[in-house]
């Protein structure tokens, strides 16, 4: 992997799902090559009434690794288990990193594996032994938690443990969920992350991560309103980059246009779904909310042509921008050729909207440079 320009680059931290993948798909060609995506693997499918995996691991990563090198092809990916365990309660004998390993085994795809303080040291060990070598290197995404803190020989000890240098290492710097931090109070816990990291100048790349997006947006807005809410993390971000005293300024990553914490855990037949379009303008994500989407009385899908024509109407809505602006200008006509779609379109409109957003904004920043 190469050292990429923090003013011309974008990583998206994304769930390897059909909706997001399938937005990294549309694309244009020139936002595709300044944009490195985080992928993180979902758990497996789960059965809510017998209580059991519906899938295991492998098959698992049999769907999503072609989906991943449909939508993407050979551009270069971060690759991550996140968080939470892989495997279902019935695999506990098995080798996850053998497992991505076959699953990779016969495909052409540029990724960077993903390490953590949050792992343990065999799986990360294991993880640069058999999916990295010296040319890819490894990223290393490290949580940012008032619980935890991780010094420099805790750096050194990993570093050492793994056989890498900081120069074949990605660090990602990964603060979560910032939603109700205003700019400033995120500016600023950059700028002390950034001050208190080891290596600054070593490593391959440098990496910020952070998401205001909220949780729980059906909450939050009003049924058949709309709510704005700031872009703090890229309010913070570029501040940061107007710093000229900074030693190193880092690369952009955020959420997209969702909260950092999944939601996989949920049962389905207990959430209360209503139609919703989420948009991302220069400061601020932009909610348009309709009604539930199931049950007696409720609009269905019919009630996104509406949702669509309330975004068109609203002065933030950028025609022909982005695959995502095409397809909400065609969905707000209901003679339309694109239809409703369902929720993991509109995850994909939603994506392919923000990205391009994003890359189209990181140019004009570079142009002011």
């Amino acid at each position: 992997m190469s050292t990429y320009d923090p003013k011309a680059t974008y990583i998206p931290i994304l769930k390897a799902k059909s909706g997001e993948l399938s937005a990294l798909g549309e694309l244009a060609n020139l936002t595709s090559k300044k944009v490195i995506p985080l992928l993180e693997i979902p758990r497996p499918q789960w059965d809510f009434v017998n209580e059991a995996p519906l899938e295991t691991s492998a098959q698992l990563l049999s769907r999503i690794i072609p989906l991943i090198e449909k939508n993407w092809g050979k551009r270069p990916f971060f690759l991550d288990v996140y968080k939470d365990p892989l495997l279902s309660p019935k695999e506990k004998d098995t080798d996850l990193v053998d497992v991505f390993a076959t699953s990779l085994n016969d495909k052409e795809l540029n990724y960077i594996p993903v390490i953590s303080f949050d792992y343990s040291r065999s799986y990360n060990k294991s993880i640069v032994e058999k999916l990295s070598n010296t040319t890819t290197g490894c990223a290393l995404r490290v949580t940012i938690s008032p619980d935890d803190s991780f010094e420099e020989d805790d750096y050194n000890t990993l570093l050492k443990d793994v056989g890498l240098e900081p120069s074949q290492v990605d660090l990602i710097l990964d603060l979560g969920s910032v939603y109700r931090d205003g700019a400033e109070a995120v500016y600023l816990a950059y700028r002390l992350i950034l001050a208190e990291t080891p290596h600054i100048k070593a490593w391959r790349n440098l990496i910020i991560a952070a998401s205001s997006f909220p949780k729980g947006v059906g909450s939050l807005v009003e049924v058949n309103g709309n709510k704005r809410f700031p872009r703090s993390e890229w309010l913070g971000w570029t501040k940061l980059a107007s710093y000229k005293k900074l030693s190193r300024l880092p690369i952009f990553a955020d959420y997209s246009v969702s909260h950092p914490e999944v939601f996989d855990d949920v049962d389905p037949r207990h959430m209360k779904l209503s139609g919703a379009i989420r948009y991302t303008t220069a400061d601020e994500w932009l909610i348009v909310k309709g009604e539930r989407l199931t049950g007696k009385g409720s609009k269905g899908y019919d009630q996104f042509h509406e949702l669509a024509k309330k975004l068109v109407d609203s002065g933030y809505f950028r025609e022909n921008a982005s695959w995502g602006d095409k397809f909400i200008l065609d969905c707000s006509n209901p003679e339309g050729s694109v239809g409703t779609g369902n929720l993991t379109t509109w995850r994909k409109v939603g994506n392919s909207q923000h990205i391009e957003f994003v890359i189209q904004q990181l140019a004009k920043i570079s142009e002011n440079a």
